[in-house]
């Protein structure tokens, strides 16, 4: 599971439903921009080649962390836009080469309570970014998608998360967007059955939800949550 602080929001919810069936590991660190995921993902994949140690599936997300430039910059805008997809592809030629399934989840939305004009998170950016990730998507219909922008568009259950001026996501409202990754790895991987039934998310759990969880906290719920084969 790559990506930034908001994949630590759901981070529980996502080990909760698919417990006892696959093994669930994120890198000790947030995904942050493609920028930084072309310097980075070839240490996070780390020795796939070696027997035991390969992905059987991998989601991935950038987003939040790319700029797109200002709206009444053209010139610029269209820096960006090349900047992102190129990063996009040059880890998506990396991520393949693990032979796993791959799993694109959309970059959720910006809420309102963020101007049109705020540096880094402008409400409106989301929408743009998933524009120029479906550009790169289209090449690419090996890849599946989890929308977790619509999901959080359409869903009333983030009515009030929209008026806010943060972009992460209480235990709450993180555990829907958890659940759903869940179904689309199962469903890739091909395996049966339903997950489980959402239960309460205790603070330790969700604990610093403005960055990704410690290290230490990942690779103990890795081992709380290991499949025996």
């Amino acid at each position: 599971m790559i990506g930034d602080s908001i994949s630590g929001n759901y981070d529980a919810s996502l080990r909760h439903a698919l417990a006892g069936k696959v093994n669930v590991y994120h890198p000790p660190e947030s995904a942050g921009s493609t920028r930084i995921g072309r310097k980075r993902i070839r240490s996070w994949l780390g020795a796939f080649r070696e027997e035991g140690r390969g992905w059987d599936a991998i989601t991935f997300n950038f987003g939040h962390w790319n700029p797109t430039g200002p709206r009444n910059e053209p010139e610029t805008r269209k820096l960006k836009k090349y900047a992102y997809k190129s990063g996009l592809e040059y880890i998506i030629s990396e991520i393949e080469l693990t032979g796993a399934r791959l799993i694109w989840v959309t970059t959720a939305p910006i809420p309102r309570g963020f101007g049109v004009g705020d540096e880094g998170f402008a409400s409106g950016k989301s929408a743009l970014i998933n524009e120029w990730a479906d550009e790169v998507m289209v090449q690419h219909p090996e890849i599946s998608v989890v929308d977790h922008y619509g999901f959080v568009v359409e869903d009333p259950l983030y009515s009030v998360w929209w008026t806010r001026r943060d972009v992460h996501f209480t235990p709450t409202l993180a555990e829907p967007l958890g659940r759903a990754i869940a179904r689309e790895v199962l469903r890739v991987l091909k395996i049966g059955g339903d997950i489980p039934p959402a239960r309460p998310l205790s603070r330790a759990e969700v604990e610093n939800q403005h960055c990704c969880l410690p290290l230490e906290t990942y690779e103990r719920m890795s081992r709380e949550a290991q499949v025996v084969d």
